[in-house]
């Protein structure tokens, strides 16, 4: 049996995309993914995203991390199937779709997506935290899925993936572990950002709701101003757009470009 998938960036992170409209993939697809998602012994990938029906709405995605551990969202993931959907006339310029726990909506301009995230949640500001015998002043937030946010004063001078680890895997944020983001200031409308991400469990060149956390806890504590531009790892760009209600971020719009990288087939 031979699946077809499409392989696409977003921002710097990648995806395996199927359309799994006719269920070929389902049942326990862990092992699977960790397979596929392997660099350079397979197509290698961020994570998996799944296209499958909706009665309701345009279509619902599904989202698995490169380990194949489902979750709740991803930023860059929901634009490049926003993408993906519209280029193969599942859905029209201007759609809504489902993920895990929400309902979203995008809208397509030749190969730039703007998406509309959950809104955000759970916000904790500058709590001490204590690593390696050492008091951080950290913020959480939920923007779809859970992420700690430290203001650093060089991100280039960071280590992130040995911050970033014992932080994701703390006590106070199990059992479901957080992703870490690392933000240094730029102006009042620019931010760099660095992100370790729990089930990839290393930095990623971008994270899409890492930038919106980063932001909105910026906005929260530096007073930035949208739209913030977020710089990435990888070079790429992310455009965040926020509207305020009782003083607090309400409606959050995550925009950057998208692109199909390849098509291909797999040996299931």
């Amino acid at each position: 049996k031979t699946i077809s998938f499409t392989k696409m960036s977003g921002g710097g992170n990648d995806f395996i995309l199927f359309d799994n409209r006719e269920r070929v993939l389902k049942g326990d697809l862990k092992g699977f993914i960790r397979e596929i998602c392997q660099r350079r012994l397979s197509v290698g990938a961020d994570g998996i995203l799944l296209l499958e029906k909706d009665m309701e709405l345009d279509f619902t995605m599904q989202y698995y991390n490169a380990d194949g551990g489902e979750v709740d969202m991803c930023g860059n993931g929901a634009r490049c199937i926003a993408l993906f959907a519209y280029e193969k006339k599942i859905a029209p310029q201007e759609m809504r779709f489902r993920s895990k726990n929400d309902i979203h909506s995008a809208r397509v301009d030749q190969n730039r997506v703007k998406l509309q995230i959950s809104k955000p949640r759970q916000i904790e500001l500058e709590f001490s935290l204590k690593i390696q015998k050492k008091e951080l002043t950290a913020s959480s937030i939920h923007t779809g899925v859970p992420h700690v946010v430290l203001m650093v004063g060089d991100v280039g001078k960071t280590d992130v993936r040995e911050l970033g680890s014992e932080i994701r895997n703390h006590p106070r944020f199990q059992p479901q572990g957080t992703n870490v983001d690392f933000v240094q200031v730029v102006n009042k409308r620019e931010l760099q950002i660095r992100t370790f991400e729990r089930g990839v469990e290393d930095e990623t060149l971008a994270c899409g709701t890492g930038c919106v956390a980063g932001t909105l806890v910026s906005h929260l504590t530096r007073g930035m101003t949208s739209p913030v531009l977020c710089h990435t790892r990888g070079g790429e760009n992310l455009l965040i757009h926020y509207q305020l209600k009782d003083g607090l971020p309400s409606e959050v719009f995550l925009e950057g470009e998208v692109k199909i990288v390849f098509e291909g087939t797999l040996t299931l």
